[in-house]
């Protein structure tokens, strides 16, 4: 008997470290942020979400929150080790398969339309010859430098131009130079002619310019685009801004306690707030064209792309062969009812003949 307790003591020391960490663990509420660094007002928007998180999840949940690349978003969410995403929304999209779904977008007096509030710009010298993406692209040789692992945040925005002026967009890829330097350094590049030319996230010229005064009359942007929904000059059409994701691994509370804090959150101190995006077609079907992420299929002829490429003429094929199939039923059918019918009527003609060879013979 004392044995026995002796040995249910010691189990119990031993399972109480273990009980105490499963406790911690399951406590610990972790969120991915994809890597950008120098975006417009990134650095307060995620201490505002990390603040909002903390009121909704209450003290006894520890909120981690890591930068992450995509890739490193993606090992995560398929490993199970991240209940929330912070992200834009290439990468939300390009995230479905992994059953993430949008939450909260970020909204804010800079941008006020969160359908169309984020994009990239393309720069080159102000004395260089190149003034539009076409002349671009007919240079046999060029340097684009672009901050590395910026693929989502910038390069597919820019991708998604070449596409829709009908470019050869991989051809802009041959020239791409990705670069471990800052996007403030890409500028000072560009100058400097290290670089023929640079691609930055949205607004970065708009903030940059406040320390350097004299950028715009040293830099020009390619394919300048305007709108009255994003005071910034980008090079792309604009795209939804960024997006909390909530996982598969986290609970319907804490999605309802997380969504209802966020959406009713007042205005932070840079006039941004959370609101929700209903537009991201527009992202699906830039991720198509460049067939890319859950589109890469297309790059290879499969039976899916097959049938997607050719549904339209495969159901008028169908159709065709449908109406060639039953005419032939029926044209079968009606001769085989003629034939009988003939045959009957070839019958009662000879009978008939009999009866009168017969009828003649007796007279």
């Amino acid at each position: 008997m004392r044995l026995k307790k002796f040995l249910l003591a010691a189990f119990m020391v031993l399972a109480a470290p273990c009980i105490c960490a499963a406790k911690d663990s399951a406590s610990v509420f972790r969120v991915s942020v994809m890597q950008s660094d120098e975006h417009l007002f990134h650095e307060s928007i995620i201490e505002n979400l990390e603040e909002t998180l903390e009121k909704a999840l209450g003290t006894k949940t520890k909120v981690e929150i890591s930068t992450d690349s995509s890739e490193t978003i993606k090992a995560k969410l398929k490993e199970g080790r991240v209940e929330l995403v912070f992200c834009n929304s290439v990468l939300y999209r390009a995230l479905l398969p992994y059953g993430v779904r949008d939450l909260a977008t970020v909204h804010s007096d800079w941008n006020p339309n969160p359908n169309r509030a984020d994009g990239a710009a393309l720069i080159v010298r102000r004395d260089s010859e190149i003034s539009s993406l076409n002349q671009l692209l007919n240079l046999k040789e060029l340097k684009v430098a672009m901050e590395k692992g910026r693929h989502f945040d910038v390069l597919y925005y820019l991708l998604g131009e070449f596409e829709a002026l009908k470019l050869d967009s991989e051809k802009f890829n041959s020239f791409l130079l990705e670069s471990t330097q800052k996007s403030s350094e890409l500028v000072k590049g560009v100058i400097q002619g290290k670089a023929d030319a640079a691609l930055l996230p949205a607004c970065f010229l708009e903030q940059h310019v406040v320390e350097y005064p004299s950028l715009y009359r040293e830099i020009k942007v390619l394919n300048p685009l305007r709108s009255s929904e994003l005071p910034c000059t980008v090079s792309t059409t604009l795209y939804p801004n960024w997006s909390v994701l909530i996982t598969p691994n986290i609970s319907m509370k804490q999605a309802t306690d997380i969504a209802a804090t966020l959406l009713t959150q007042p205005k932070s101190s840079d006039g941004a707030w959370w609101s929700v995006s209903t537009q991201f077609d527009g992202v699906d079907k830039l991720l198509k064209n460049l067939k890319v992420e859950q589109y890469s299929y297309l790059r290879e002829w499969t039976l899916r792309r097959f049938f997607e490429e050719y549904f339209p003429f495969i159901i008028l094929f169908g159709a065709f062969l449908t109406g060639v199939i039953l005419y032939s039923c029926i044209a079968n059918r009606l001769i085989k009812i003629r034939t009988r019918q003939l045959s009957q009527s070839l019958l009662r003609l000879s009978k008939y003949k009999k009866e009168f060879e017969l009828v003649r013979r007796d007279n």
